[in-house]
């Protein structure tokens, strides 16, 4: 990591040579981790602590530049920040009317769809307003606001969407005729599970030894 900082501070954009050398270490350093953001939902089950904190260090980073740069898009004129406001008093109006129609027993896969989204949205929104507001009233420098609203976003968002303790299982083991939901793996050795697929819901909380699953041949099979 030494090097590469030493090599950036050192790096001439004009230097074609150089700009290919920093390409091909920044892709090598980050295909371990996009590898892990991709993959399938049984790999993210039986990871390791290490590998699941690598891939959301990676789901992280791409979500503060992408906060950072709409927030910078959002507030960069007046025109901009009404559009971002009328986009958030939107959403809250087709909530509300969602809400409406889904208590009147009707449009509730929309509203279910809506709801599931409607946090992330409001917190986008809202965060690029109050960047404007912050940088007018304050004098401070709109980017470095971005930024930092970037970076509120983002913890936000991993706590209240991404780190939930309410648990879904997708797969389940049958193992002497009982149905074992898979929530997690705890550590090396074990995984959680359940004799409910929403962990929340689960009576009985076992942990399964991975070697047994191997050793006795156990297939995962999926919730449908």
């Amino acid at each position: 990591m030494e090097k590469l900082i030493e090599i950036l501070k050192e790096f001439d954009i004009d230097n074609i040579g150089a700009l290919i050398g920093v390409s091909i270490i920044l892709i090598s350093v980050a295909t371990g981790y996009i590898q892990l953001f991709h993959a399938s939902r049984i790999e993210a089950v039986l990871m390791s602590k290490t590998e699941e904190s690598k891939r959301f260090s990676f789901m992280y980073f791409i979500l503060f530049f992408v906060f950072g740069v709409i927030n910078y898009l959002f507030t960069v004129n007046v025109t901009s920040v009404v559009v971002n406001g009328a986009f958030l008093v939107l959403t809250l109006l087709v909530s509300s009317i969602l809400r409406i129609l889904k208590n009147r027993g009707k449009a509730i896969k929309l509203y279910w769809w809506c709801e599931e989204r409607k946090g992330f949205f409001i917190i986008l929104t809202a965060t690029a307003i109050i960047t404007f507001a912050i940088s007018t009233a304050f004098n401070i420098n709109l980017m470095s606001c971005a930024i930092l609203g970037a970076l509120v976003e983002v913890f936000i968002v991993a706590i209240t969407f991404l780190n939930v303790g309410d648990i879904r299982s997708t797969f389940v083991l049958n193992v002497e005729n009982e149905k074992w939901y898979v929530f997690k793996r705890m550590n090396e050795e074990y995984l959680l599970c359940g004799n409910e697929n929403n962990i929340n819901d689960a009576t009985k909380i076992k942990l399964l030894p991975i070697a047994y699953v191997v050793e006795q041949n156990i297939c995962f099979e999926k919730v449908v």
